[in-house]
């Protein structure tokens, strides 16, 4: 599912029309590269909240994925009657939107050691992100001509 993920970012990439022969030109003339980063800063000025979403869409989805693939054979091999925390991608999906968001309610954990770190991984990209979010709304609401 991670492989699928990086192959439709590289081709909303390589498709998209921040990457066009004249804006390659016009970036060389200026002396920079045209690369996925670039693309990603250009989205991101032309259509902040859409590029938002779907950073945070692929993250949430990306995320959920790796901690389920890390902490469900724990969950599943560890415990006779097995929890159910990570069995779906629903779940993990839960944990990871609330570990963004620094809520954690707690009704689900990690137990491994890669399900913790992780875990860190997940609420430092959810500061991130959170910070990114007011960020756009706070030049949504600014006081300019534009």
């Amino acid at each position: 599912m991670l492989l699928r993920l990086y192959f439709v970012l590289q081709a909303v990439a390589v498709l998209s029309p921040l990457s066009k022969l004249y804006a390659k030109r016009i970036c060389h003339e200026k002396g920079f590269s045209v690369n996925f980063a670039y693309s990603i800063r250009a989205s991101m000025n032309k259509h902040p909240g859409l590029t938002y979403f779907a950073v945070f869409v692929v993250s949430v989805f990306g995320l959920a994925s790796l901690l389920r693939i890390f902490e469900r054979p724990y969950y599943s091999l560890c415990f006779d009657p097995p929890i159910e925390d990570f069995r779906t991608l629903e779940s993990a999906i839960f944990f990871t939107v609330m570990t963004m968001a620094s809520a954690g309610f707690g009704d689900i954990t990690t137990s491994t050691r890669v399900g913790r770190w992780l875990s860190l991984v997940v609420a430092c990209w959810g500061a991130i992100m959170l910070s990114l979010l007011f960020s756009i709304i706070g030049n949504i609401f600014s006081l300019n001509e534009e």
